[in-house]
């Protein structure tokens, strides 16, 4: 811990010295500035026919406000909302990170990004800075990165997550940056650490078992550019050492503990290392470029300054893009690799496979052409033990999307006209379950979208057909959409209303129909004040309950905003 307040002092002190040598220009700014904006939104909820999927009423009042006090910036957010049912307690975070030249403070419930493997937009609730004089890189934070939840022995385990919050601990941590170099060329090495409060006066979980852990995470980030910055190099990683549970039994070797880490972390028999990275090398000119990547993160890597990552996975890609005749062709393609078991102590190692192309022609800006396709192969390998085949996935996803575009520019006005036409289909080579698993789905839509200057009018139409089949049967929907938009008062209220329509049908026969009618107002009151309102209603008639039951939904909001 001295360590820790030494660095804190003397990080402060090299801020408190930057900041006294550039008071001599304050006296060219205002005292205080405000900008930014605030908005209050009440939600309105209505279901009829079947479950209900959001609560009758909510409300939400969101800010983004920054105050600049003789040139230092001071920004300023919150989220306030009603009281979560679930949670039981409002969601409520205020966080201040006000800036100056180069250096940037934290207070409050904040974010930082060191590195995407070691510190990564975890929220914590503490303070810190990131300082960048010259060609040094500094950043500190500490703070609260979980707070700790007793558990509701009234409660099941078997019911819902969402209904009751699982016991937690007290979770403080901080992490260091220190590095140098721009933002064209740098290399950072990154540290952080986090540990779980276990205190006397807060009971041991028993239902809802939550072990108390310890972790230290060492990393580091860089990158270099070449040849006038045409060469990007990136590299990426940590090693992370990480306790389960810091009241696990020690490690013995003969009669004494093994402390190996003890000035990192306390080791013990819920204690492993782990690592992960990624490194990319990139070329850009104007004509070309083209890229590879490579990603390993290797299984039970966890670092407690990131929320979630995919571990246990080895990836590599590869992409390129060329334009030619002056950016009429436009191509882009990427192709890449990937698999799991790299600790080889699965029962099987599934590996994917993944190709996408993408070609736009534009020989004229008012007409054009999109080409896309998509490949995604699945299949599953021997592990540790041999794999069924009937049980063994092998699956193959393809698309392929195809839209001409057309656009006629008049005086009154411009008109667009698409077709888009789009088909995806999962091939399922299991010989045993292949009937089950495949499906294909084809949509085509033909829309058009105009605006006239006389009157002030905006308009849109389309009618589509959706073709889904699966192993059940196969459903077709299709129908029409219409809507047009118009502006009133000089132009301080806007509004625009759409109805779709669709006929649907399952197996051959009539299934219903589903009825869409949107409205929705934004009426500027001043200048910077505005009010919105939305208003979605669907009817959903069915005769058939595979596919879906019939229901009445009626979604509704109003916002107020303000900017200044």
């Amino acid at each position: 811990m001295n360590s820790k307040l030494a660095f804190c002092i003397l990080f402060s002190l090299v801020c408190y010295q930057a900041v006294s040598q550039d008071l001599g220009s304050l006296k060219k700014e205002k005292w205080v500035k405000f900008s930014g904006g605030v908005s209050a939104t009440a939600n309105f909820y209505n279901m009829q026919g079947i479950e209900p999927r959001r609560v009758p009423f909510s409300w939400i009042t969101t800010g983004n406000v920054t105050a600049t006090i003789k040139g230092v910036s001071l920004p300023f957010y919150f989220t306030y909302s009603e009281q979560e049912r679930s949670i039981r307690q409002p969601f409520n975070q205020f966080g201040v990170s006000p800036t100056y030249k180069w250096m940037k403070f934290h207070l409050g419930y904040r974010n930082v990004s060191f590195s995407k493997y070691v510190l990564d937009g975890h929220i914590f609730l503490g303070g810190g800075a990131e300082i960048n004089p010259g060609k040094l890189r500094l950043g500190f934070v500490y703070g609260r990165f979980l707070k700790g939840i007793n558990e509701d022995t009234s409660k099941s385990i078997v019911l819902s997550t969402t209904q009751f919050p699982f016991a937690a601990y007290d979770r403080y941590g901080y992490g260091i940056k220190l590095g140098v170099g721009t933002e064209l060329n740098y290399f950072d090495l990154v540290y952080f650490k986090a540990k779980d409060r276990v205190k006397s006066n807060q009971p041991l979980p028993k239902t809802q078992y939550t072990q108390p852990a310890e972790n230290a995470v060492l990393g580091f980030k860089s990158k270099f550019t070449f040849f006038k910055n045409h060469l990007i190099f990136n590299l990426d990683g940590g090693i992370s050492l990480l306790t389960r549970n810091i009241l696990s039994d020690s490690i013995l070797m003969g009669n004494e503990t093994v402390k190996k880490f003890d000035f990192i972390i306390t080791p013990n028999l819920s204690t492993t290392i782990n690592y992960a990275g990624q490194t990319s090398l990139d070329f850009k000119s104007k004509f070309f470029g083209t890229g590879i990547k490579y990603e390993r993160v290797m299984p039970d890597y966890r670092s407690m300054g990131i929320y979630y990552m995919q571990t246990d996975l080895e990836r590599q890609t590869v992409n390129a893009n060329f334009n030619l005749l002056k950016n009429r062709i436009l191509v882009t393609g990427s192709a890449g690799l990937e698999h799991d078991n790299l600790a080889h102590k699965k029962e099987a190692e599934t590996r994917r496979k993944i190709y996408s192309a993408n070609v736009n022609i534009n020989p004229k800006p008012i007409y054009g052409l999109m080409l896309q396709y998509m490949n995604y192969g699945l299949t599953q390998f021997k592990g540790v033990k041999s794999i069924s085949d009937t049980t063994r996935l092998n699956q193959v996803t393809s698309g392929f999307v195809v839209i001409p575009r057309y656009t006629l520019i008049k005086k009154n006005g411009v008109h667009n006209f698409i077709i888009a036409y789009t088909n995806q289909t999962l091939n399922d080579k299991n010989l045993f379950n292949s009937q089950n698993f495949n499906f294909t789905v084809e949509n085509i839509n033909a829309s058009y979208s105009g605006s006239l200057q006389k009157p002030e009018i905006s308009m849109d139409a389309s009618i589509f057909n959706t073709k889904s089949t699966y192993s059940i049967g196969n459903t077709v929907n299709t129908g029409l959409s219409a809507g047009v938009g118009k502006a009133y008062l000089k132009k301080k209220l806007n509004t625009n209303g759409s109805v779709t329509f669709s006929y649907n049908q399952f197996n051959g026969k009539t299934d219903g129909n589903t009825l869409q009618m949107r409205l929705a107002a934004n009426y500027l009151i001043k200048k910077k004040q505005r009010l919105n309102a939305n208003l979605n209603y669907t009817i959903n008639k069915a005769k058939n309950n595979v596919v879906s039951k019939s229901f009445n939904e009626l979604q509704a909001f109003i916002m107020y905003s303000i900017t200044f």
